[in-house]
């Protein structure tokens, strides 16, 4: 504190075009990165390169390159990657995102990656091309509100997307949420949920009444025989995952263990089975 007394009067603009809200640096940077990747293929007409935003490969030699640029101004990012595979030009990502007080607004094309994985985690990976989504979080992790603030820390994360043309089901909607609890630094436990809605003959949903009764999966796994009582009945999708993060292996002083992770994911469908001590609710595939 002495130190930063002595130093904030020289550095005010400085420090404060950084740390106060709606300040930031603004900068342009026209060639951010710089990415290429070659492969061959041999003995197959096409193999999909998995976690790779859709990458296929084609027999004999494999090219993709990506360029992105960005520029941001104050707390607003323009991002833009194009990108070439093969022949064949394509915008891969490019999105606008907007930083207001402590929370991120995000437009455009992007992957969703949670989860501490190394893709992420069983829902959401960048193993499809990215999507063209809205999303809306808070940056970091912050204190619980009132008088929960001794419980830890929380995150959010909350998108909303429509899927391509070529699926089983034209143009469905991706809604995605994500809440992560830290009771301590080590210790994260987060639940990921997604729904499938939508789309090409199926119903909409535009009233607030709508996203609630699919929030609340009022009309899932409808047992009735007839056909129209399944109009509402759509896919989802749930997670829970516990992670433990063994940073004090770095202060063992052996260099191949400067840290680490352990970690438990459980995923499944929107049928929940209980299971376990207590018959504790959980989604699951059966």
């Amino acid at each position: 504190k002495k130190i930063f007394d002595e130093l904030y009067p020289e550095f005010k603009e400085e420090i404060n075009n950084l740390f106060l809200p709606g300040k930031g640096r603004s900068y342009i940077k026209p060639l951010r990165n710089v990415y290429t990747e070659f492969g061959f293929l041999s003995g197959s007409d096409s193999w999909k390169f998995p976690y790779s935003e859709g990458l296929s490969l084609k027999d004999g030699v494999n090219f993709r390159m990506n360029i992105s640029s960005e520029l941001r101004y104050s707390g607003v990012l323009f991002f833009l990657e194009p990108e070439l595979r093969q022949e064949t030009p394509r915008l891969n990502r490019a999105y606008v995102a907007w930083n207001f007080k402590g929370f991120n607004f995000l437009f455009g094309r992007e992957n969703v990656i949670w989860g501490n994985a190394e893709n992420g985690d069983l829902l959401f990976t960048n193993n499809v091309r990215p999507w063209l989504m809205f999303k809306f979080e808070n940056d970091s992790y912050k204190r619980l509100p009132w008088i929960f603030e001794k419980l830890g820390e929380y995150r959010f994360s909350m998108f909303f997307s429509e899927l391509e043309k070529e699926r089983v089901r034209s143009y469905a909607h991706i809604w995605g949420m994500r809440f992560s609890w830290r009771p301590f630094y080590s210790l994260e436990i987060a639940g990921t949920r997604s729904i499938q809605f939508g789309g090409r003959g199926r119903p909409d949903y535009t009233s607030l009444h709508d996203f609630w009764e699919l929030f609340t999966a009022k009309h899932e796994n409808v047992t009735d025989s007839n056909p129209e009582a399944h109009v509402y009945d759509n896919n989802q999708y749930a997670s829970i995952e516990i992670t433990y993060y063994a940073d004090w292996l770095g202060r063992l002083q052996f260099q191949p263990f400067k840290g680490g992770k352990v970690y438990f994911v459980h995923a499944g469908d929107d049928a929940v089975k209980p299971i376990g001590p207590g018959g504790f609710p959980l989604p699951t595939l059966a």
